[in-house]
């Protein structure tokens, strides 16, 4: 009864997951359109909106790894659930993820790649949540702090250097993120041989963020000017 109540839940999430790309696949033809004809005011808006976007879709996909058939154990769906924000989840999925490799990998380098994986997901999904939450309440402009009993000057600055670019990179991290946990998890008797699949995927990640760090929203733009000019 169980294992279809995750199979449900699971198949739920696919269909969420499924839905959410199409929407990012349209929105994104929005602001290459907005950025092509240099609307500032609609680029900004629709940057907001790209972040809700990408937010969204990280915990709808979140959801559907935790319950992928085969993965998980209940007691360790429900240990990740009872988590009490998203980035302790991702840190306790990460954990139980990982620990099923301890009898095959020394506990150092499991320790290393866990450290490794936990900056990923903290610089690429945790931080946007943040702002994403400020953009949900109502904090378009000027954000608060978590009492809303003062203006928080940091995050009004992230608020303000959100670009549309770097949530595109951030997205397709954490694509790469999710399959690095998928390999572990799906295939019980390869584990020590989808870690180091795993782990190749992680250097590449980690080097197409230092490949990309400069990529940023200015750099669409003379872009896309060019081809304008063309």
């Amino acid at each position: 009864m169980i294992e279809d109540q995750n199979l449900s839940i699971y198949k739920a999430a696919t269909e969420n997951v499924r839905e959410l790309k199409k929407n990012v696949k349209i929105l994104n033809k929005m602001i290459n359109f907005a950025i092509k004809n240099g609307n500032t005011q609609e680029l900004d808006t629709l940057t907001k909106l790209y972040l809700l976007l990408f937010s969204t879709y990280a915990e709808a996909s979140f959801l559907k790894l935790i319950n992928t058939p085969h993965g998980f154990l209940k007691t360790e769906i429900e240990s990740i659930n009872q988590m009490r924000n998203l980035e302790n989840k991702w840190k306790r999925c990460i954990e139980i993820c990982l620990d099923k490799l301890r009898n095959n990998i020394n506990k150092g380098d499991i320790q290393n790649k866990n450290k490794r994986l936990e900056k990923l997901v903290e610089v690429n999904i945790i931080e946007n949540s943040q702002i994403r939450n400020k953009i949900a309440h109502g904090q378009w402009h000027t954000c608060f702090n978590n009492s809303n009993t003062r203006i928080s000057e940091e995050n009004t600055t992230k608020l303000k250097n959100i670009d549309v670019v770097k949530i595109s990179l951030h997205l397709e991290i954490y694509v790469k993120i999710q399959q690095c946990i998928e390999d572990i998890i799906e295939s019980p008797k390869t584990h020590y041989r989808d870690y180091y699949v795993s782990m190749e995927e992680i250097e590449r990640i980690e080097n197409a963020i230092a490949d990309k760090k400069n990529w940023n929203l200015a750099t669409k733009k003379k872009k896309a000017a060019k081809f304008k000019k063309i």
